[in-house]
């Protein structure tokens, strides 16, 4: 188990060497929930590792590859965007129809219905997304540093008592077995 200090220090030698951008790292050694997380808006790109990150050198590059995977393909905005412009064509659809509306039909249960609707599109949307932005960021993962160091810490991180099920994620041996079954496109092994 690193230290605050040895951890922000490999965390940022190893991303010097993955790439060329400007990202901040953050370090909260004393949160009770492990992860190891990104984020990327605009020019706002950093890596925050949470509790206690026990990683060896392979499964630290592994992780942060993984990360960077979301922070390059801006996984962030398109699931911004994708939540969002749904939700703005539903809500004036909404407006459009509720001013154009008879009488005879109660305007309380079309907004209740149109709703629930937009929240049942947007947990779809959310989970089918979510998905598959962490396989890009696995594949992304797995052209620079090898899919044997994602796996690696796959599985590492399906041993933390902490993960919980994620709408987002799907499970982590499914995906452990997808990389396990793809074909060894990297220099890395």
């Amino acid at each position: 188990m690193y230290n605050f200090m040895v951890l922000k220090k490999k965390v940022e030698k190893e991303l010097r060497e993955l790439s060329n951008k400007n990202i901040r790292v953050i370090i909260n050694p004393h949160k009770k929930r492990r992860g190891v997380h990104s984020l990327s808006f605009l020019s706002f790109r950093y890596i925050e590792f949470d509790g206690p990150i026990d990683f060896d050198n392979v499964e630290l590059k592994g992780a942060i590859a993984h990360e960077l995977g979301h922070i390059e393909e801006r996984h962030f905005l398109i699931e911004f965007l994708a939540l969002i412009i749904p939700d703005l064509i539903l809500l004036a659809a909404t407006v459009m129809f509720l001013l154009q509306l008879s009488a005879s039909i109660n305007p309380y249960y079309v907004t209740a219905t149109l709703f629930a609707f937009v929240i049942v599109l947007d947990l779809v949307v959310y989970t089918s997304l979510g998905r598959l932005m962490e396989r890009r960021a696995d594949l992304f993962a797995v052209k620079i540093v090898g899919k044997k160091s994602i796996i690696k810490v796959l599985k590492k991180v399906r041993n933390w008592k902490e993960v919980k099920i994620d709408l987002t994620h799907e499970n982590i041996n499914s995906r452990i077995k997808r990389l396990e079954n793809l074909p060894s496109f990297s220099s890395k092994k």
